[in-house]
């Protein structure tokens, strides 16, 4: 599908959901992701039958179901960017864990449940979002970010990301005893989260204001946070 060029003020609008999804997606990660954004990283849920199970964070933002979701988007265009395509994404995929995937999800039921569900699949959306954004990037697509300072940064999480998932690998290989080895990883993602945090936010050129009147597309988290 042929995408179309965004114009001045989308691309500006864009630069400005870049910079906002940066803030939210800082995690090493997708389970640290959940916890900077306040959301918990697992929930119990009772099945029909009345049998609990736990339901993981990470377990929605599996790759593997990503990509199937995906191959049932056929319309869907390519790149992906923030502006146009999260609610949709977000909507389409929802849809699909609850009616089209495993039974699990449809265990789905209170509202807090629900809740957090809703929340959960937002951060992913804009998390693969902008993981697509940074494959992009690496294979020369120049357009992939609208913001070059985000496109940075991006690759700065990125490689820090596959550093530290070597690193617990690594941890998980050498330490058999989860009560050591446990302590060890929570050091290794403090370390990781202060690293991002010291990178101070205020060496970022600053944005032109989008136009009077204009709507920026929200992007609304679990703690009542909302970023525009």
């Amino acid at each position: 599908m042929k995408i179309s060029l965004l114009t001045e003020e989308q691309r500006l609008l864009e630069q400005h959901a870049e910079r906002a999804t940066l803030s939210i997606v800082r995690g090493a990660n997708f389970t640290q992701c959940l916890t900077i954004n306040g959301l918990a990283p697992s929930i119990t849920v009772m099945t029909p039958t009345n049998q609990p199970f736990t339901l993981h964070g990470r377990d929605v933002f599996d790759e593997r179901t990503w990509q199937k979701f995906l191959r049932t988007q056929e319309q869907l265009a390519e790149p992906r960017r923030l502006i146009e395509h999260v609610e949709p994404l977000v909507k389409g995929y929802r849809a699909w864990l609850l009616t089209r995937y495993t039974t699990r999800y449809q265990a789905l039921s209170t509202d807090k449940e629900l809740a957090w569900f809703e929340q959960v699949t937002l951060l992913v959306i804009v998390r693969k979002i902008m993981e697509d954004k940074y494959t992009r990037l690496v294979r020369q697509q120049s357009d992939a970010f609208a913001d070059p300072w985000v496109a940075e940064e991006m690759s700065i999480l990125m490689r820090l990301n596959t550093m530290a998932s070597e690193i617990a690998k690594s941890i998980h290989h050498i330490v058999k005893q989860k009560d050591v080895a446990q302590p060890l990883l929570d050091q290794l993602y403090k370390t990781h989260a202060a690293y991002l945090e010291q990178r101070s936010l205020h060496e970022q050129t600053p944005l032109p204001a989008v136009p009077p009147g204009t709507t920026m597309p929200l992007l609304k988290l679990a703690v009542g946070k909302v970023v525009e």
